[in-house]
């Protein structure tokens, strides 16, 4: 019988260098990964058209910019991202993210 495994995900976050990706898990329902974010720095404009991301402020907080709008996310906090909605990451602090790619639960 497998064991289960137990992932300390801010500490895994904070061992990648930062901007780097951590895959997690990956299957038909979607990825997960951990991301660890530079402070102080803004990210270049992205979107997705597959799937819905949920973006969880595991450690420091940061901000998503999206249609003129500026949305910041504190620790212990989520945002959804809708399929196809160009955004961008902004940085404030030292943050490990868990980002979700999937439908989310409703």
């Amino acid at each position: 019988m497998p064991d289960i495994e137990v992932l300390d995900l801010i500490a895994l976050g904070q061992s990648v260098p930062p901007d780097a990706d951590r895959p997690i898990t990956s299957d038909i329902k979607g990825d997960v990964l951990v991301i660890r974010l530079e402070p102080g720095r803004t990210y270049p404009p992205e979107k997705h058209d597959h799937a819905t991301e949920t973006i969880t402020a595991l450690r420091g907080r940061f901000t998503i910019e999206a249609a003129g709008k500026s949305h910041p996310v504190a620790q212990g906090q989520c945002c959804r991202i809708p399929p196809g909605l160009e955004h961008r990451w902004a940085s404030d602090s030292d943050a490990v993210v868990l980002v979700h790619f999937g439908t989310p639960a409703r």
